[in-house]
């Protein structure tokens, strides 16, 4: 069994001297030496306890067991906890323009647009567009009717970066798109109003430049291809006048100022 190394020190001051009691015990085996000094102060004897102190050390150990030492392990470092994550955000865009279908409504009809378009961290960029036909007029030989719609697309819009050093980026969108269409006769004696829906899907390549920080101009040109396709006539005595019907593929076009939230 290891034993411990007792050391003992006593200092005392006597006229013009001082003195130093040293006591060095390990197990059975003790040691004891007397220091003295004339010098004034008691740290003149500093230098000579250290150094016999030492030696009486080394004797206990010569005359006792041998002497282990053992020297703990270093303690594991604490972990660290893991490093958060980058922050990841959304990129969003606003865009406010205006888009022209033809022969949804009779003929190039366009009007206002806004689109909203959301680009989750790793995502497909998601797109929501909201427009409004103003009213447009049909008539043959006096007779015809009064348009005008609204329009709902909810998509995706993937796009590729061809310069970020100029802001220029093209790509294509796909969507469904619902359009509300209202319809008046008119030059009948007996004129009535109708509603329909034309529903279908929307694709459009588009491209975008950079005019300044955020600020980007967005122009598109794709097809509208109704499943549904509304249609408008009118009752002539016995026979049934037709005045509209939505195309089966409506070419379109736009363009759009966007802004850009990052």
């Amino acid at each position: 069994m290891e034993k411990d190394i007792v050391v003992r020190a006593s200092i005392t001051g006597v006229a013009g001297a001082w003195g130093a009691d040293l006591f060095v015990q390990r197990g059975e085996v003790s040691r004891t030496r007397s220091l003295t000094s004339e010098a004034s102060a008691c740290a003149s004897l500093s230098d000579a306890v250290v150094v016999v102190t030492a030696l009486l050390v080394d004797e206990v150990q010569a005359a006792g067991e041998p002497l282990v030492l053992t020297i703990p392990a270093p303690s594991a470092p604490p972990l660290e906890p893991p490093a958060a994550p980058p922050g990841v955000s959304w990129t969003g865009m606003i865009r406010l323009g205006s888009m022209a279908r033809f022969d949804e409504l009779p003929g190039l009809v366009g009007g206002p647009l806004l689109e909203v378009e959301a680009l989750p961290p790793g995502g497909i960029p998601m797109l929501l567009s909201v427009g409004f036909w103003p009213p447009v007029e049909t008539l043959r030989e006096g007779r015809g009717g009064r348009f005008l719609g609204a329009l709902v697309m909810l998509g995706v819009c993937p796009g590729v970066a061809i310069d970020a050093s100029v802001g220029l980026a093209v790509g294509g969108c796909g969507a469904l798109s619902l359009t509300y269409l209202f319809a008046e006769g008119l030059g009948a004696a007996q004129t009535r109003t109708a509603e329909g829906l034309s529903l279908g899907i929307e694709g459009r390549a588009f491209v975008r430049v950079r005019i300044a920080g955020p600020l980007w101009v967005h122009g598109g040109l794709g097809l509208f291809v109704p499943i549904v396709r509304p249609r408008a006539s009118l009752s002539v005595g016995l026979s049934e006048v037709l005045v509209h019907e939505v195309a089966a593929v409506v070419p379109e076009g736009s363009l759009a100022l966007e802004l850009r939230f990052e």
